[in-house]
């Protein structure tokens, strides 16, 4: 049961950084074009 338990644990810690790593990503690209608009603006 415990090695069962660790596996799941460990198949989820993996999905979570796969699903926050490409949520980072959107998130960073956005807002790299929002400050690079913004920066232009300010220009």
């Amino acid at each position: 049961m415990d090695e069962w338990g660790l596996q799941t644990w460990h198949d989820y810690v993996i999905l979570g950084l796969l699903i926050g790593g490409q949520a980072f990503a959107c998130a960073f690209l956005i807002w790299d074009r929002r400050s690079k608009r913004w920066r232009r603006g300010q220009r």
